[in-house]
């Protein structure tokens, strides 16, 4: 039986990523982060782990119904952190659409995700001490970053684990209705 790792997730345009790359990527230490790679950059709806074909299949026509939601702009803004673990940007600008785009999905595929946060991770702590890694923050708190894109799908992505790091390739798109 062949499965993927399989998530739901928005993508981002390549500009945005760019931005992101040259406002936090580009700084952060070597060592000690595992930074995400550029191209991988993107907000996470929901993680679903490994399915075989024949549920992909399915899940597309569960999650077509995400069609009728309407596009919308969203507004990347603000560092934060999950514990000392992950290094993440924030979602200012209809945060709460993103939410209610991660409730559908659960609704659709009955299930819950109560500690959703819109975000995009920019980098994993490996061995960075807790003060070193709030430090970090702090001082990316103080860049000056504000990106907006418009949010017009939800891709359904496979996550290929390599030792270099995941490797994402997008299996599905269901598009946003227009706004």
């Amino acid at each position: 039986m062949n499965s993927k790792r399989v998530f739901l997730a928005i993508n981002l345009p390549e500009e945005v990523k760019e931005a992101i790359e040259y406002a936090f990527l580009k700084k952060l230490p070597k060592e000690g982060l595992k930074p995400v790679e550029k191209e991988n950059l993107h907000v996470t709806l929901f993680f679903i782990g490994y399915v075989t074909e024949s549920h992909i299949e399915k899940l597309k026509r569960i999650l077509s119904k995400l069609s009728e939601f309407k596009q919308f702009e969203a507004t990347l803004k603000g560092i934060g952190c999950f514990g000392s673990r992950v290094l993440w940007l924030g979602v200012q600008k209809n945060a709460e659409k993103i939410v209610e785009l991660n409730k559908s999905i659960c609704n659709l595929l009955n299930v819950k995700d109560e500690r959703f946060v819109a975000h995009v991770t920019l980098a994993r702590n490996k061995t960075l001490k807790y003060a070193s890694f709030m430090e970090l923050v702090e001082t990316l708190k103080k860049v000056e970053f504000e990106k907006s894109f418009n949010v017009k799908s939800v891709d359904i992505m496979e996550s290929i684990l390599t030792s270099k790091g995941p490797i994402y390739k997008k299996l599905a798109e269901i598009k946003l209705a227009n706004a």
